[in-house]
């Protein structure tokens, strides 16, 4: 019914809205962890001095920082901690319940507690206010450790574009931890491909950063403006060419960045003729083998990313002919240090983390010897869980065991 009348308000105003481009209405808030990192909280013994609240010791109190009015919080500490959150924003917590968590994980000696919530929050418009969805976490280590505390937004809006040949789909997401839809603080997606749905992973061909081009029934747009409360957005016709967005799907031939189109080593024939894999990671391989604990990123490596890089480096010392296109997504180097074997390509390239991954992330892709992508690491997001109490979003990252199954599957099949 929703989606219905929706599109009757976007058909009364067609005429008006497509010739001054093309207009997005958002009307709908989906329960969904939204762009910006989670918020780091500073807990203190104090009782704020504007908060009505009895004072219990031992009472852990912060601040979320979501909108123009800060809202304030007591963590009760126990065994299972309860948070105690001034959710109607009245600067009294009396009026509102204790909730326990959501949701409790252990690993290791490290246990995390999750709360999942709506809050009022207040814009910079006196008197207007939203019920937000926010994620809040706390986590400790060891029995004894004190809780750290984070949150974030848990929602982007959704709503439809109107572009030549009907309505499309259209997500908008904020960075903005405030939770306000300022221009230059949102992301969005379009359904450019007119399959009435968005690709929503982290290297989508339908997700834009704000001042990318995308393009829609050949014509090319960028983000006009977007009100504050995210629900409505506008986007102008350009020049500009479409911003390039490769698409990385298993059994599709890899994509290749115009940065390796003329390299007379790395091209396109360099993924020709034998397996390859596209390696993305902090360190380099000699760090892997011999860690340097000196100004480097190896320490954050996890034991399961350490384990599979270095089975990597033996899958190339085992078939000569596999070739490796190892890139560093740490800190540039000025002068990598040269790669341990002859098969092992090394690169320091911001414009290759950019096409094929993000800074600071772990990600292998497998191409056969035709060129084409037989296994990667997909990031990803199950839409169909958006409208569920705990949407799944992560990374399916393959283990070494699954790397070195598909390479040696290739060199059987070739």
């Amino acid at each position: 019914m929703k989606r219905t009348m929706l599109f009757l308000i976007l058909s009364l105003c067609f005429v008006t809205t497509f010739a001054a481009g093309l207009t997005g209405y958002l009307t709908q808030q989906i329960p969904w962890m939204a762009g910006n990192e989670m918020t780091l909280v500073p807990l203190s013994e104090s009782k704020p001095d504007t908060l009505e609240a009895p004072s219990i010791k031992g009472l852990k109190y912060g601040l979320l920082e979501l909108g123009a009015k800060p809202i304030v919080f007591a963590l009760i500490p126990g065994e299972i901690p309860l948070l105690w959150i001034d959710a109607n924003n009245n600067s009294n917590v009396l009026d509102d319940p204790t909730i326990a968590p959501d949701f409790k994980e252990t690993h290791q000696d490290t246990t995390t507690y999750e709360w999942i919530t709506r809050v009022k929050t207040f814009y910079e418009l006196e008197g207007y206010w939203e019920s937000r969805s926010v994620k809040l976490l706390a986590r400790k280590t060891g029995l004894t450790g004190e809780l750290e505390f984070r949150y974030c937004l848990y929602e982007h809006m959704e709503g439809l574009v109107w572009a030549e040949d009907g309505p499309r789909k259209l997500k908008l997401f904020t960075l903005d931890p405030k939770g306000f839809y300022s221009t230059d603080q949102v992301y969005f997606g379009v359904d450019t491909d007119g399959d009435g749905e968005i690709a929503l992973i982290h290297d989508s061909y339908e997700i834009f950063l704000h001042g990318e081009v995308f393009s829609l029934n050949g014509k090319a747009y960028r983000l006009g403006e977007v009100s504050k409360d995210g629900k409505k957005v506008s986007f102008e016709e350009t020049g500009y060419a479409p911003t390039e967005k490769p698409r990385f799907l298993k059994g599709d031939a890899l994509p290749i960045p115009g940065v390796l189109q003329t390299d007379p080593i790395v091209n396109a024939a360099f993924f020709e003729g034998s397996p390859s894999l596209i390696v993305l990671s902090k360190v380099t391989p000699a760090t892997v083998v011999e860690p340097v604990y000196s100004d480097c990123d190896c320490i954050s490596l996890s034991a399961f990313e350490r384990f599979r890089l270095d089975g990597i480096i033996d899958l190339a010392q085992r078939y000569t002919d596999l070739k490796v296109l190892w890139v560093l997504t740490g800190k540039e180097q000025v002068e990598p240090e040269a790669a341990l074997l002859e098969n092992i390509y090394l690169r320091d390239e911001k414009a290759l983390v950019d096409f094929y991954g993000f800074p600071g992330e772990e990600r292998v892709f497998i191409v056969d010897s035709k060129g084409v992508i037989a296994e990667l690491d997909s990031y990803w997001v199950d839409e169909a869980s958006l409208d569920t109490d705990r949407p799944q979003n992560g990374k399916l990252m393959l283990n070494y065991s699954d790397i070195r199954k598909t390479v040696e599957a290739l060199y059987k099949t070739d």
